[in-house]
């Protein structure tokens, strides 16, 4: 097929493009080949050009079969006596050069380690002086011209931004990180053995660690809080400004000064990413109906004012997806299996934020998750949207405060949860009658997404944290106690309260780390 299409093309004599998503179709047909990562251009070159000398870890991850791998690593020691640390093997910068060149006298920089498989080789006595890493043999594949390799060393695999890109190249091992190495046809190894694989120096590549910079954006009707965040998801910078709220010409020069502002440390960004409350848009990356921000019927195109002003690429969510995703690249830190949760914000208004095969989950509208306008109970108070009843005009920040009043310095949720903790019956009745509705919308949200985690969070729960838990757990265990199915639920072992980091900014910075889908 490839060789029919390019004896085609050479017949017709024509510039042809030709768009695929399989690499190797593009390196064995094009004669110039453009690298694209979410309709941005990240390399156009020759095929060996892409291949030997890719320009960023996308790159160098997405050229190559086997692909090239990569890890953790920093630099220490002088321009003069520099070496390239990553897990327990290092190796000195050699003096004819090596593509990471350029880190050689930045002592402490952090770097990705880039080494093509054909650049490991058994260690013998011709090469004994060069460097090696010691390396257990997992899997092996016999292809008649070359073995290659499987293969763990004790190492940190760099993350790959795209989930595909990640399984594809660096793959997954609880006893050290994946090595491909291309071995001799007639090599002795066996599965099981561990060898010494020599490294060829001069053709590593070291990519810059902060070269994919990303900032994260959460914006809130009163303050907005931004940060740039490495590739590990650590805080480089981070600030906190007054929401300039009033209507779109107002909300949008303030979210590009405050990137502006971050941009300005002189960190080379790779995204932004932005949650931002009211009906978003993402994939038109418009906002409409931000009321707290004064942001009606008109659209606040934020996704093409950042682009044009700064030349940064950007996407949008809703704050309380962005939130989910924050929490989700957190706890999957400490919880490698974890693919799938829901987080329920409790604030001013109540609203889920739904992630499912590690991706946020909008639905067909980009509702999904609204269970705030749910119908909780048919006679309870009027909603602001117009139904009977909803969860959120009855277990929201709002709905607590009109039942208790604030009398004092203090916030009503405050204030009612301080007088619920002294065990006055008043505030205890009214706490639990709103819980025993969340209780409810637990239940409705494992069964409808049988999530691995439902994580309690937003500005009621960080009020009332653990009086909320206690409050919710007893409410679930009575559920639990009239139905064998619902026991079997295990929900008191899936609830949780949201992780103490700044979730909103993390999302956000993760919605530019990721593809433009989260």
């Amino acid at each position: 097929m490839r060789a029919e299409v390019i004896r085609l093309q050479r017949n017709l004599g024509t510039t042809t493009v030709y768009v695929t998503h399989d690499q190797v179709e593009a390196m064995t047909m094009g004669s110039r080949v453009a690298v694209l990562r979410d309709g941005l251009l990240q390399q156009v070159d020759r095929p060996q050009v892409l291949y030997d000398h890719p320009d960023n870890v996308f790159v160098a991850a997405f050229i190559g079969s086997p692909s090239m791998n990569l890890y953790q690593g920093r630099i220490e020691g002088t321009a003069t006596a520099a070496r390239v640390i990553f897990g327990a093997h290092s190796f000195s910068l050699p003096d004819q050069g090596t593509e990471g060149d350029e880190f050689s006298g930045s002592d402490g920089q952090e770097v990705i380690v880039g080494i093509r498989p054909e650049w490991l080789v058994e260690q013998t006595p011709d090469n004994a002086d060069w460097p090696s890493v010691r390396a257990r043999v997992e899997l092996l594949e016999a292809l008649g011209s070359e073995l290659v390799a499987h293969t763990t060393i004790e190492a940190a695999a760099a993350e790959i931004d795209t989930p595909e890109l990640a399984e594809a190249s660096v793959g997954d091992s609880r006893d050290g990180a994946p090595c491909l190495a291309r071995l001799s046809p007639r090599s002795q190894v066996a599965v099981g053995d561990t060898i010494d694989l020599a490294i060829n120096t001069p053709s590593v590549h070291l990519f810059d660690a902060l070269s994919d910079v990303v900032i994260g954006v959460d914006v809130g009707g009163t303050k907005t809080h931004a940060a740039a965040f490495d590739r590990h998801f650590n805080v480089i910078t981070d600030l906190t400004v007054p929401t300039l709220a009033g209507g779109v010409e107002q909300v949008g020069a303030g979210i590009i000064s405050t990137v502006a502002a971050l941009q300005s440390n002189g960190q080379q960004l790779k995204g932004v990413g932005i949650g931002l409350p009211g009906i978003v848009d993402s994939s038109a990356g418009l906002v409409r109906h931000a009321i707290n921000l004064g942001i009606g019927d008109d659209a606040l195109d934020i996704v093409s004012r950042l682009n044009a002003t700064l030349g940064v690429p950007c996407w949008i969510a809703n704050d309380v997806n962005a939130a989910a995703l924050g929490v989700y690249e957190i706890l999957r830190r400490d919880h490698r299996g974890l693919r799938d949760l829901v987080y329920l914000s409790i604030g001013t208004g109540i609203a889920a934020g739904v992630i499912l095969d590690g991706r946020i989950y909008r639905g067909h509208n980009g509702f999904a998750g609204d269970i705030g306008h749910f119908c909780i109970d048919p006679d309870g108070p009027r909603c602001v949207c117009g139904l009977q009843g909803c969860l959120e005009a009855v277990a929201s920040g709002t709905a607590l405060s009109r039942q208790w009043p604030a009398a004092g310095p203090h916030s009503s949720v405050e204030a009612l949860f301080a007088a619920a903790d002294r065990g006055d019956d008043e505030a205890t009745l009214i706490l639990g009658r709103a819980v025993e509705h969340l209780t409810r919308a637990v239940h409705i949200l494992a069964l409808t997404f049988d999530v691995d985690r439902i994580v309690i969070g937003g500005g009621v729960a960080d009020v009332g944290a653990s009086l909320l838990m206690d409050f919710l757990e007893q409410g679930l265990n009575r559920l639990q106690s009239r139905s064998p199915f619902t026991r079997a639920l295990n929900l008191c072992d899936r609830i949780m309260l949201k992780p103490p980091e700044p979730v909103g900014v993390i999302g956000a910075a993760a919605l530019a780390r990721r593809s433009p889908s989260g």
